[in-house]
């Protein structure tokens, strides 16, 4: 195993694979604070697991040799690095009206749903016979 797979190459890779998702959900955002109370919790925490579930499921349907919780941990830092970064340039984001139940609780669902998609699909070939 060469030493590039496991370098800096391996955080940009996983970096990107959280960029996609972050970037489609700050767009599908603006639309999902116009609903009502309930629709927006069903609709932000679903599109939350939909869109990093299926980018990190591509992920890890290419590098099924990366630790989850590994990887996990390098997305959620990614997409503070993403939240603190870009959204400052962007300035979309009213940061007053946002709480622990718009951001903290997402990005614990994103980590978790990063996690177990890996561990789903790193785990399936040691149980093959």
């Amino acid at each position: 195993m060469s030493t590039k797979k496991n370098g800096i190459d391996k955080y940009v890779i996983i970096a990107y694979y959280t960029l996609m998702p972050w970037l489609v959900f700050v767009y599908l955002f603006d639309y999902i604070r116009q609903l009502e109370s309930i629709s927006y919790f069903v609709a932000h925490y679903a599109l939350v697991v939909i869109l990093f579930g299926v980018s990190f499921l591509l992920y890890f349907n290419k590098r099924k040799q990366d630790d989850p919780f590994q990887v996990a941990m390098i997305a959620t830092l990614s997409f503070l690095v993403f939240e603190c970064v870009l959204v400052q340039l962007v300035g979309k984001v009213d940061y007053v009206s946002l709480n622990y139940v718009d951001w903290f609780i997402p990005m614990f669902i994103m980590t978790t749903t990063i996690y177990f998609v890996g561990k789903h699909k790193t785990n399936k070939k040691k149980y093959k016979k």
